[in-house]
Parts: C-alpha cells; sequence; structure tokens
C-alpha cells in the first residue's frame, strides 16, 4: 500500500515536472526573442551612426539617434532578464529533488544518510550557481544604465557647445533630449541596482537557512555511522536539543 502511494507521487511530480520544463522552455524563446532584438537594434544603432556621418555629413545627429536606439537595446536587454525563469528553476530544483528522495531504496541507515546528505550538498551546489548567474546580470544592467546616463548628458553638452547647431531652439531641443535620456537611463538603473540590494539581502537571509539544513544532514550523516543503537538514539536526542536551543 505504502509502495502503491510512493509510485503515485512520483507519477505526478514526473507530469509537474514535464509541465514546468515546457514553460521554461516558453520563457527560454521569449527571451531570445528580445535578446535578438536588443542585438539587432545595437546593430542598426551603429548603421544609423555610420549612415549620418558618411552619408549626411551629420555625425553629432548620428551620434545622438545612435545613443537613443542603444538606450532602447538596453531595455531590451532587462526584459530578457525579466524573463529568467528564476521561480520555475526553484520549483524544478525542488522536483527533481523529491523524485529523488522517492527513488532512495531502502538501504541500510548509513547509505541512505549518505544519499540525503549527498543530495542536500548538490542541492547547495544548484542554488548558488543560479543565484550568482542572476545577480551578476541585474548588477551588470544597472551598471551599464549608469554609464548610459552618463553618455547621453555628456553627448548633449557636446552638441550644445561645440556642435555647429543653427539656432537657440536647436540647442534648447538636444539639450531637452539629452535630459529625457539621461534619466531615462539612470531611473532604469537605480531600478536595477536596487533589485540587485534586494536580490542580495532575500539570498543572505536564504543562504542562511541552506547552511542549517546542510548542518543537519551532516549530523543526520554521523549519527547514522554509529553502530550502538543505543548510544545513536542518545545522540540524536542530544543533536535535537541543541537544535531546539540555538532555535529558540
Amino acid at each position: 500500500m505504502l509502495n502503491n502511494t510512493f509510485k503515485r507521487k512520483k507519477e505526478f511530480l514526473e507530469r509537474q515536472l514535464e509541465r514546468l520544463n515546457k514553460e521554461r522552455e516558453e520563457f527560454t524563446k521569449k527571451r531570445r526573442y528580445y535578446l535578438s532584438v536588443a542585438l539587432a537594434l545595437l546593430f542598426l544603432a551603429f548603421i544609423v551612426y555610420v549612415g549620418f556621418l558618411k552619408i549626411f555629413l551629420q555625425r553629432e545627429v548620428g551620434i545622438f539617434l545612435a545613443l537613443v536606439i542603444i538606450f532602447y537595446s538596453v531595455i531590451l536587454f532587462s526584459k530578457a532578464i525579466q524573463y529568467y525563469p528564476q521561480d520555475i528553476e526553484q520549483k524544478i530544483f525542488e522536483i527533481q529533488n523529491e523524485i529523488d528522495l522517492l527513488s532512495i531504496d531502502d538501504t541500510s541507515l548509513e547509505e541512505r544518510a549518505e544519499k540525503l546528505f549527498r543530495l542536500h550538498q548538490l542541492e547547495l551546489k544548484k542554488y548558488y550557481d543560479q543565484t550568482l548567474n542572476h545577480s551578476r546580470l541585474i548588477f551588470i544592467v544597472g551598471i551599464v544604465s549608469i554609464f548610459a546616463g552618463f553618455v547621453f548628458i555628456g553627448v548633449a553638452f557636446y552638441l550644445i557647445f561645440r556642435a555647429p547647431l543653427n539656432g537657440f531652439s536647436e540647442k534648447v531641443l538636444v539639450g531637452v533630449l539629452g535630459s529625457i535620456g539621461a534619466v531615462l537611463s539612470n531611473f532604469v538603473a537605480v531600478i536595477f541596482v536596487k533589485m540587485y540590494s534586494e536580490t542580495i539581502k532575500s539570498l543572505t537571509e536564504f543562504h542562511n537557512r541552506l547552511v542549517i539544513t546542510h548542518y543537519l544532514h551532516f549530523g543526520n550523516f554521523l549519527v547514522a555511522k554509529i553502530k550502538d543503537s543505543k548510544l545513536r538514539e542518545e545522540t540524536i536526542s542530544k543533536l535535537a536539543e541543541n537544535i531546539v536551543h540555538n532555535w529558540r
């Protein structure tokens, strides 16, 4: 009866895993779409700059238009990061671990404890890899957005004071557009830097929980190596007391 329950639960988890894998594929397709469009915009910015420089002989206008296109490319890069399926990856990770636990045979206590310990070590490694990659992307986009804001400001000052613009109204227009571009890019930068700090804060808290769980699995692994059943029960009792005392 118990084996049938485990079997049904494992089949249910496998169906859930298949559904989540399909959702991850959809997220990956959207992410690739935004990345491809962003790269295409970067190429378009280069073409626009070269076109205005060589054909129309208007270098300053080409620079400004290229920067505007690059700014929209940065926004699309941020959308690509938004479609990083972190929650889905975490759910897939948890279901895979639960399937692995259900697949553990009823072997000796020591072997089962060792499998649980090694499984949790893999959990920690996968968690570190996923979170470090995600936080690195957020940080890079924030820094690039800040740099883009300063570039907008610098180009706007150059066009106002150094470029041969015809009339005061053109200088005002360039200054306003440059200011808007700088404000928008720095606004995106502030959002991503805030996301990065909040991510680091939540990751630190969750990391501490994972480390505590890792200690529990390691303690269970060490206790399972004790052959004397009476001594093992006493050790488990002391371990439980220490856990309760430290978590108060």
